[in-house]
């Protein structure tokens, strides 16, 4: 999983050669960002996470002798499948002029899940957990009681990560939930 702190996405560059202010944003990823739970744990709270961004940008940029009209969001791989849903949203359009996408699309069969599929990865999630309550709220309030989910899903990736010494990726909620809107 990426992260604007990167040297592949630093923006210092651009900046110093363009007449650009560059704004990275990081979000929630995984279960942090996309567990669904309903209505205890909604989905999409890195999308979410992303529009607030968006949002800040919009209403800041002039405080940085920014043109708040002409913000454009540029993303890569699931960044892209990110920037094209925001494309799609009616509550993001009016937040940015113009978008980049880079190798990511909201139809890559990789970067979308249903409410069906996301809400059985996250009941897989959480009996991998321990937490196998009789409610959505429940299950979550399981998660966040004995140690941080952070720290349980740092312990969990660290179990399977590592198995008999065989590197496995835990890819289960990189992608957004496709339901309702953002």
């Amino acid at each position: 999983m990426g992260s604007s702190s990167l040297d592949i996405y630093n923006g210092a560059s651009l900046a110093a050669t363009e007449n650009v202010i560059v704004v990275s944003i990081n979000y929630r990823l995984g279960a942090l960002g996309f567990l669904y739970l309903p209505p205890a744990a909604p989905g999409n709270l890195g999308l979410w996470d992303q529009q607030l961004a968006l949002r800040w940008i919009k209403e800041n940029a002039a405080a940085f002798e920014g043109d708040p009209s002409r913000v454009t969001i540029v993303g890569q791989s699931a960044g892209g499948s990110s920037v094209n849903f925001h494309l799609l949203a009616p509550k993001s359009q009016d937040l940015f002029a113009q978008a980049v996408i880079q190798s990511g699309a909201a139809n890559a069969f990789w970067s979308w899940r249903s409410p069906e599929e996301a809400k059985r990865l996250s009941l897989e999630l959480a009996r991998l957990l321990g937490c196998s309550e009789d409610s959505n709220t429940s299950i979550l309030h399981c998660l966040t009681r004995e140690k941080s989910i952070l720290e349980s899903l740092l312990c969990l990736f660290l179990d399977l990560a590592y198995h008999e010494g065989l590197p496995l990726r835990l890819n289960l909620f990189e992608s957004p939930l496709l339901k309702g809107t953002i």
